[in-house]
């Protein structure tokens, strides 16, 4: 005969439900007002681009909003981390050309919609030029999405595009030649929290990653198991 559970609770059990009921948050959470900042000029602030009264009003907006003022903590510890981790603007006087990129973009509302915002890294992206995007077949219809930057990887120079496709994630296309001739034999790894997130042989070149989350994320090129080329991407959460 299968035992019947009991209908009376253990002693504990009953101590441990009637102390989680009489729990009570000392402090609410912090909510949003209908007179929050937006998300563009929390970033705008924290980059250091607003001045004169637009600068004092969201800076008053962030004082009185615990809301917003969280927001703006957040983003200002992140850019921090992001620019101490590493710094890797190269001496052009150095005979000998870093191996290594760093790129640093924000996720950010603009209205209904969500754009990707350019920060830091180790060059500024070029003007967009008629160029197809990184998943191929369209011309990517404004700067706000999409942004290339030319780099030279020790022996290698490298194309790099980043876009944001909207309701799928960001995604990250590398040309790679050496010697004017694009890379082959070639392997990049994506890693996210050194774990391996995907890895793919570079073909013609070429190597590609499709809808990433905003994160941190290390591409690594290696030949022949040897390491000879590194993209440090953040894509951070505003």
């Amino acid at each position: 005969m299968t035992p019947q559970p009991s209908k009376d609770r253990d002693p504990l059990d009953k101590r441990l439900s009637k102390a989680l009921k009489s729990i009570r948050l000392a402090v609410s959470l912090p909510h949003p007002a209908d007179d929050e900042p937006s998300d563009e000029e929390i970033l705008m602030l924290v980059e250091g681009q607003l001045s004169g009264e637009t600068k004092k009003t969201v800076e008053a907006k962030i004082e009185k909003s615990r809301y917003s003022k969280d927001r703006f903590e957040i983003l200002r510890e992140a850019l921090a981390d992001a620019e101490a981790r590493t710094r890797l603007s190269p001496d052009e006087s150095n005979e000998k050309k870093t191996s290594v990129a760093r790129l640093v973009f924000a996720m950010t509302k603009r209205g209904a919609d969500r754009v990707l915002a350019f920060l830091h890294g180790t060059d500024s992206p070029m003007a967009l030029t008629p160029a197809m995007a990184t998943r191929g077949g369209t011309t990517p219809s404004t700067t706000d999405d999409y942004y290339r930057f030319e780099r030279q990887l020790g022996d290698l120079d490298a194309v790099i595009q980043i876009e944001h496709v909207p309701n799928r994630g960001v995604e990250l296309r590398l040309d790679v030649k050496k010697d004017g001739a694009p890379l082959t034999g070639a392997r990049a790894s994506l890693r996210r929290d050194g774990k391996l997130v995907e890895s793919v042989r570079i073909r013609d070149g070429v190597a590609g990653f499709v809808d990433l989350a905003p994160d941190t994320y290390q591409l690594e090129l290696s030949q022949q198991d040897a390491a000879i080329g590194t993209l440090e991407l953040d894509v951070l959460e505003a």
